[in-house]
C-alpha cells in the first residue's frame, strides 16, 4: 500500500496477468515492460506528469470553489438578514422564502411553497403594475416598483419590490429572486 497522491511507474520483466493485476491493485499509474523502450518510458513519465498537473489544478479549483461557496453563503446570510426574500420558478411559483418573508406574510414556508405571489397580492391582474411585472418577466429584465401586499390575515402594506431573473449557462431563466423592503 502507498500514498495514492504519489504516482508510481513500475518497470518489470514480468508481464503475466497476475503480476499486472497485483500492480493495478497497488495503485500504480504506469507499467513499462523490460527491456525498457525509452520512448515508452518517456510516455509513461509524461502521462504521470500530466496526472500530477491535473491533480494540482483540481486541488486549486476545489479550493477556489470552497472559497466561492463560503462567500455565497455569507452573501445569502447578509441578504436574508436585511431583506424579505422569495425565490420563484420561471412561472412565478414560490420555491423558497426566507424567515422574514414568512414573518411579513403571516404564512409558514410550507404554506407558501408551490403557491403564486398572487396569494399576497391584491393587485388586479389587468392593472398597469401587474402588466409591468409580467412584461419585465417576458423581457427577462429586472423589475423595480412599489407594490401593495396583504398578509394572511388581510392586513395591507407597501413594499419596494425588486424581481431579478437568474439565468443558466444557456441564458434561460431558471428562477427569479424577489427582494422586498418594507416601506
Amino acid at each position: 500500500s502507498h500514498d495514492h497522491a504519489t504516482p508510481i511507474i513500475i518497470t518489470s520483466a514480468f508481464h503475466d496477468n497476475e503480476n499486472l493485476m497485483r500492480a493495478i491493485d497497488c495503485g500504480i499509474n504506469q507499467f513499462v515492460l523490460k527491456p525498457i523502450n525509452i520512448e515508452k518510458l518517456f510516455y509513461a513519465i509524461s502521462q504521470v506528469s500530466k496526472l500530477i498537473s491535473y491533480e494540482k489544478q483540481l486541488q486549486k479549483s476545489n479550493n477556489e470553489l470552497r472559497h466561492h461557496v463560503k462567500l455565497l453563503t455569507e452573501y445569502k446570510s447578509a441578504i436574508d438578514a436585511s431583506s424579505i426574500v422569495s425565490i420563484t420558478d420561471p412561472n412565478g411559483v414560490i420555491i423558497d422564502a426566507n424567515s422574514q418573508f414568512c414573518k411579513m406574510s403571516g404564512y409558514s414556508k410550507s404554506e407558501l411553497i408551490g403557491k403564486s405571489h398572487q396569494l399576497l397580492d391584491p393587485i388586479d391582474p389587468t392593472t398597469g403594475l401587474r402588466l409591468e411585472i409580467q412584461r419585465a418577466r417576458e423581457e427577462r429584465k429586472v423589475f423595480k416598483g412599489l407594490v401593495k401586499n396583504r398578509d394572511k390575515f388581510g392586513k395591507e402594506f407597501f413594499l419596494k419590490l425588486t424581481i431579478i431573473p437568474i439565468f443558466d449557462e444557456n441564458n434561460n431563466v431558471i428562477e427569479y429572486i424577489e427582494l422586498r423592503d418594507d416601506v
